[in-house]
């Protein structure tokens, strides 16, 4: 098999992986046919291969913590995401990934916040009011920087963060439930919950 053969089987493998783990997740939330979810899939996966990065190794996470000590710019960046709380496990589990894995993170989060902002438009509320009570119901990740959409505690966390806010809300959900949604209604946004359990070192 030509190098060429086996990069494109390989692909193609992480690929069927990817479906075969988020298709069930999608018939499980929204209860549609294995068809229509592995539509739903399809298009997620064609959006996030448009937004690949090939120029990125899969264990950019080691690199990136290796080039902090000789380049300015990688260190920069890290001091910003561990104002954020970000650890070094969080750099290696979000950047150790391939791209395709990353970037299907991100549209699977985009598919369940646009459904949800969706059914909210369609029951009478306006687009300020569907998309605040989004944000209470699901954290964003994206570029801490960007104040395009909200400011303070409500911008984006860094997606380096993902694996330990979903393990954290899940400990909440299986001891404290019905608090945690309670303490969560009092917030601005479900960002601002979760800085401010990072500040108080329960996250």
């Amino acid at each position: 098999m030509s190098f060429f053969s086996k990069l494109f089987s390989s692909a193609s493998i992480a690929e069927q992986q990817l479906q075969e783990l988020y298709v069930p997740m999608l018939q499980a939330m929204w209860g549609v046919p294995e068809r229509e979810a592995k539509q739903t899939f399809s298009e997620m996966l064609d959006r996030a291969k448009s937004k690949l990065d090939k120029k990125l190794p899969p264990n950019m996470g080691d690199v990136l913590l290796e080039r902090e000590f000789t380049d300015a710019k990688v260190k920069l960046m890290l001091d910003k995401r561990r104002i954020e709380g970000i650890k070094n496990d969080d750099i290696r589990w979000w950047w150790n990934m391939s791209d395709l894995e990353r970037q299907i993170i991100l549209e699977f989060d985009e598919v369940i916040k646009l459904a949800m902002f969706s059914k909210h438009r369609e029951s009478g509320l306006s687009a300020d009011v569907a998309n605040q009570k989004v944000r209470k119901a699901f954290p964003f990740y994206g570029d801490p920087d960007d104040k395009r959409y909200a400011n303070g505690n409500d911008r984006p966390l860094p997606c380096e963060l993902k694996n330990r806010v979903n393990n954290y809300v899940r400990q909440r959900a299986n001891t404290d439930g019905s608090l945690f949604q309670a303490e969560l209604e009092s917030y601005s946004s479900y960002n601002a919950m979760i800085r401010q359990e990072i500040v108080r070192g329960n996250l």
